[in-house]
């Protein structure tokens, strides 16, 4: 079955996208984005290689093979990334919009029977379903568009990507947690909580609207009074 919501979502995160980068300037591209060690150009060099690398996986399923996502492994990854960072901006904001427009055109080619059974292999959490990949895509760009430093960030979320994000995010959030601390987190204005609490510990409650949630489970956001979590992802 076609994921149609997750790639309503991320093509939508795409058109966002799309639409601030074409103002940006060389100086922009070359400052530096809220990843350490990356400058704007970096973080949409990356975005446009991850792209492609969807695209890959899904042309490989559709006829029925699995692709890794980054065939040369890691140090491919990296070294396409700084090869692109410091292009001018109309190259390289052309290079992103292309490769956005390549991987939506694959979603719409890839058929039903690809999408039931196909799979790709990724860097880091092997081998998933393409509805899979389409919603690690969504993540992708919505939380690097942040991370661009830009007027985007992460209280301009989707509502719908912070909706399928918390949860997935909390679930694996006990192996993230100081020694010795219990969780409690309420979301403001949803009805009930989330308990992580991998001891037997008071709880810590951490209590704020869903997108500043999130932008702390994900470590781009922190409240003095909360609990430091180990690195996400």
């Amino acid at each position: 079955m076609r994921p149609q919501l997750v790639i309503h979502g991320a093509t939508a995160a795409h058109a966002v996208l799309v639409d601030q980068i074409p103002r940006l300037t060389a100086d922009e591209i070359r400052r530096p984005s809220l990843l350490t060690g990356w400058t704007v150009g970096h973080v949409l060099t990356h975005l446009a290689r991850n792209a492609d690398s969807h695209t890959g996986m899904l042309l490989a399923a559709q006829g029925g093979g699995i692709a890794d996502q980054y065939p040369g492994g890691p140090a491919q990854r990296s070294a396409d990334i700084a090869a692109g960072a410091a292009r001018d901006p109309e190259e390289l904001l052309g290079d992103l919009r292309a490769s956005i427009e390549r991987l939506e055109a694959t979603w719409d080619a890839t058929s039903v029977a690809a999408w039931a059974h196909g799979t790709g292999r990724t860097g880091n959490a092997g081998e998933q379903p393409l509805g899979e990949l389409v919603f690690r895509r969504w993540r992708e760009t919505e939380v690097h568009h942040a991370d661009l430093g830009l007027a985007f960030g992460w209280a301009e979320w989707s509502g719908a990507y912070v909706d399928h994000e918390l949860d997935r995010t909390i679930h694996g959030l006990a192996a993230r947690l100081p020694e010795g601390v219990a969780l409690r987190i309420e979301a403001e204005g949803v009805i009930g909580a989330w308990v992580v609490e991998p001891v037997a510990a008071p709880r810590v409650t951490v209590r704020a609207p869903k997108h500043e949630l999130l932008a702390w489970l994900l470590g781009r956001h922190a409240r003095p009074d909360w609990p430091e979590l180990a690195p996400w992802g």
